[in-house]
């Protein structure tokens, strides 16, 4: 039996060896031989050894051994970099919320927006449901002045980031005026540029028609910044046909009529930019003098008389709401600056705000008639 066990090691270990000769002095020549395939005959002489022990009859082979023993190894290996990767992963991660958190910490002390709440609730839940198809995550938010369309996009940009939809949490606030370029062939470097740098993020393009130029768009510098800014959105949409996750956030707002007028100068700009449209309305009267009474509350001033300053309060916001440059919220931050500066200048005025201090921001509006003061006369 050991003869034969010997015969036939030696038969398998001449072959081997000779084959592997031909082949390595054919393949790179005699002198290259002991360099390069010195390891392989080793393991030849290692199988013939344990061959000619009795111990591999039958069985696997010596190569098979070392082949699942490297698997082994790598497996190992791949398993500890899968998990030094995850760590990665996870602590990249550290700031994941849940929707509902993340949305209660980008909304506090904003009213009302419970569109865009439900809104984002039904993109978190498709996202997850439908992983691998991409969502495109482009807003008109129309308005006028001072009724939060900046702040609105920041929030669903930071809810976004903050559940892990976007990568990077660096909304960018252009003035769309700041894109154009004096002069032909400048224009669309500059949008190239800022969509460059937004990868993975957000860009929120205020007065987006400003880029349209004149109200039919027909003039060069609208069809330069139009044909590129349609260039960027289609390469980002591309990118995220090939990786669903590398997803970007683009925002146009400003007033609706001229907002509708820029997304029909060209065929193909609607469906790009208008994905999901909000309205946002201009604030009521509670609504901003809540902002006001939460201003002061915010510095530990309270109100002598909150019906007397609040009466004060809803004829200013009267007066202002027929003028053409009543801002909402603006509008209330600097007449809460104005009255604060009065109340500090009080003698013995303490935290304490009475309506006079609101009523001598009145005197600062001006009016066609000099007759005012009563506030029965608004004519404008």
């Amino acid at each position: 039996v050991l003869k034969n066990i010997f015969d036939r090691a030696d038969k398998i270990y001449k072959e081997k060896a000779n084959n592997l000769y031909e082949k390595c002095v054919k393949n790179c020549g005699e002198k290259e031989f002991n360099n390069l395939c010195f390891a392989k005959l080793q393991d030849i002489k290692d199988e013939y050894l344990f061959l000619t022990g009795g111990l591999l009859i039958n069985t696997t082979s010596l190569q098979e051994k070392k082949a699942e023993t490297q698997a082994e190894k790598k497996s190992a290996g791949k398993e500890e970099g899968n998990q030094e990767k995850a760590k990665d992963i996870k602590s990249d991660a550290k700031h994941l919320i849940s929707i509902d958190d993340a949305i209660a910490k980008n909304f506090e002390g904003l009213f009302g927006f419970d569109d865009v709440k439900q809104h984002l609730h039904n993109v978190s839940n498709a996202i997850l449901k439908y992983s691998k198809m991409p969502f495109h995550l482009n807003y008109c938010l129309t308005g006028n002045p001072g009724v939060g369309k900046t702040t609105i996009a920041k929030a669903i940009s930071n809810t976004y980031f903050d559940c892990g939809i976007l990568k990077n949490n660096n909304l960018m606030v252009i003035n769309s005026a700041e894109l154009k370029g004096k002069y032909v062939g400048q224009t669309a470097p500059k949008v190239k540029e800022l969509f460059e740098k937004i990868h993975g993020g957000a860009v929120f393009l205020d007065e987006a028609y400003v880029l349209a130029g004149d109200r039919n768009g027909s003039d060069s510098f609208a069809q330069e910044a139009v044909t590129q800014l349609m260039k960027e959105i289609d390469y980002l949409w591309d990118k995220q046909e090939k990786d669903p996750a590398d997803r970007t956030m683009i925002a146009i707002a400003g007033y609706k009529e001229p907002i509708e007028r820029f997304l029909n100068i060209n065929p193909g700009m609607e469906g790009r930019l208008n994905k999901f449209q909000f309205h946002l309305n201009d604030y009521s009267s509670d609504q901003l003098f809540a902002f006001f009474e939460k201003k002061f509350a915010e510095l530990g001033v309270q109100f002598d008389n909150r019906e007397s300053v609040r009466d004060v309060f809803d004829k200013y916001i009267d007066l202002q709401k027929g003028r053409k440059n009543f801002a909402n919220v603006r509008t209330v931050k600097g007449l809460f600056e104005s009255s604060l500066l009065n109340q500090a200048g009080r003698k013995d005025s303490g935290n304490t705000l009475i309506a006079d201090d609101v009523a001598k921001s009145l005197n600062e509006i001006p009016q066609k008639k000099k007759n005012f003061m009563g506030f029965g006369d608004r004519g404008m």
